[in-house]
């Protein structure tokens, strides 16, 4: 019976002194985007952010509604935002975010300075609105 309330004991003070770095560290990261994004047939939405310094991205992107054919996920430099959906056109985007998606997509790496902007493209819809929630942060 000791020995169960001491490993409770433990397991409690462990929670005690990791939840604040866990707080702080979610404090230190910076929401872009948390909502639902209504996508038009054929038609993209973005985001547009600038970090200072290499950072860290997490996006979670989720099919809501008229999106089960799929969607793409890229993060592109904001000013290339339009030319991008151009055939031909410039588009400057970081590769390993370039992203087919059937269902849901979570995703976090190192992104470089610079401004941003992160894209949902619904491209293999004709016809049909899709919804998809997006979340995505930043921590510099």
């Amino acid at each position: 019976m000791k020995k169960l309330a001491f490993a409770v004991s433990f397991f409690v003070v462990g929670i005690f002194a990791f939840a604040p770095a866990v707080a702080r560290a979610q404090e230190n990261a910076r929401t872009i985007v948390n909502a639902e994004w209504v996508v038009e047939a054929q038609g993209a939405h973005s985001e547009a952010f600038s970090v200072k310094q290499q950072s860290t991205l997490k996006a979670g992107v989720k099919a809501v509604k008229n999106a089960d054919k799929g969607f793409r996920v890229r993060v592109v430099n904001a000013e290339d935002v339009i030319s991008c959906r151009v055939t031909g056109g410039t588009c400057r985007e970081l590769p390993s975010w370039k992203q087919d998606v059937k269902k849901a997509l979570t995703k976090s790496s190192q992104i470089p300075p610079g401004n941003w902007a992160f894209l949902v493209e619904n491209y293999q819809n004709i016809i049909n609105k899709m919804t998809v929630r997006v979340f995505v942060s930043v921590k510099e």
